[in-house]
This record gives C-alpha cells, sequence and structure tokens, in this order.
C-alpha cells in the first residue's frame, strides 16, 4: 500500500506499506516506510526478524516471542567519532537486585580445569601506529569440578613493551607482581604517601 502523505510542494512525503495475511487476518503489517523510520512487524506479531549470511542461516535472529537478539559467530564493531559512551547497558529494573548485568559466559560443552574463560582487552596505538594491549583482565576456570568451583583472574598491563601480569588471584592467594618485575608496591594513609612501601 503507498500513500501520499505530504503533498505539499518541495516538502512531498510518501508512506510505502508491505502487509501480508497472517492466521486469516488481512492486513498485517511487515514491514513500513514512512518520513521518520523503517518499521518491521508495526502490529506486533510473533513475527521473528532474521538475517542470513552466506554460512550462518541465524547470523542476526530477533526473537518476538522471547524479546531477545542474538548474533551468532559475527564480529560485531561499533564505531564512534566522539570522546562519549560507544556502549551503555542500561537498567531501568527498580527493585534491590543487580541492575545492569554484563554476562560473559563461555559454554563450552567439554569444560576442563585451567580452561581459559573471558578476556577483556584496553587496547591503543603506539606512535608509529601499531596495536598494543595497554592492559588486560583475563580469567581462567581453574576447577570446573561441579559444586568445587575455583576460578582465577589476572590483571595485566605493558610495561617498557611487554604485557607483564600485576595482579593475580586464584583459590590459594593473591600475588602482586609475580613476574618479578621492577614495580614498586605502595599504599597511601590520608597523610602519608609510603604508609605502607615495598621497594622492588
Amino acid at each position: 500500500e503507498a500513500r501520499i502523505v505530504d503533498a505539499s510542494n518541495a516538502t512531498e512525503d510518501g508512506r510505502l506499506e508491505l502487509m501480508t495475511s497472517l492466521a486469516t487476518t488481512e492486513g498485517i503489517s511487515r514491514i513500513l516506510m514512512d518520513g521518520t523510520e523503517t518499521v518491521f512487524n508495526d502490529n506486533s506479531k510473533n513475527l521473528d526478524f532474521r538475517i542470513e549470511t552466506d554460512a550462518q542461516a541465524n547470523a542476526f535472529v530477533l526473537d518476538a516471542a522471547n524479546d531477545t537478539l542474538t548474533i551468532t559467530n559475527q564480529v560485531v564493531t561499533m564505531t564512534h567519532g566522539g570522546n562519549g559512551p560507544q556502549l551503555i547497558l542500561q537498567s531501568t529494573d527498580a527493585d534491590g537486585s543487580a541492575g545492569s548485568v554484563l554476562d560473559m559466559y563461555r559454554n563450552s560443552a567439554s569444560p576442563a580445569d585451567g580452561d581459559a574463560a573471558s578476556v577483556i582487552e584496553f587496547n591503543g596505538n603506539s606512535d608509529n601506529g601499531t596495536k598494543f594491549v595497554a592492559a588486560k583482565f583475563h580469567t581462567f576456570l581453574s576447577d570446573v569440578s561441579n559444586g568445587a568451583e575455583d576460578g582465577q583472574l589476572n590483571i595485566s598491563t605493558i610495561v617498557g613493551g611487554t604485557v607483564r601480569q600485576r595482579v593475580k588471584m586464584d583459590l590459594n592467594e593473591v600475588v602482586f607482581n609475580e613476574e618479578s618485575i621492577d614495580n614498586d608496591f605502595r599504599i597511601e594513609s590520608d597523610a602519608t604517601t609510603h604508609m605502607f612501601f615495598v621497594d622492588a
């Protein structure tokens, strides 16, 4: 169905809507295009939205019944030219439970002790344009035995051109400077800069 929304000279607007019958009901909107938006499933029916790639039948799926979006085997890149946030996880839940949750899940069919889990890297460019890791969080599944699971978190930064482990937290200990680099450990109090000091 095509409509002339605005016939005013020099400000003309058109509208195009693609409709099908669904469960004997005619005129169900599938795609609507007007002067302000393009809408899929404007009648809010249980209709999934799916994009295929050459190799993935479900590369991008919006599940209408479950209100979920799934992206399979794709690298997602978000580019922003400014200094503001590129990704915002916003929860409008008003109860006392957790708000925004970032769930990084290694869903392995054959988990094993010592498997690496999730990694978060903070990257930048050196002055010749080479990408480097400035800092990194690295997690491990130390013990995957049901009921006795252990995890490990390593925090690393680049020092003198090499990524070095600065903090390790595992089942038995919290270690600072396990790689034995010349890096001091210092705790400040309100009035003293070297209240506790380890000279590496």
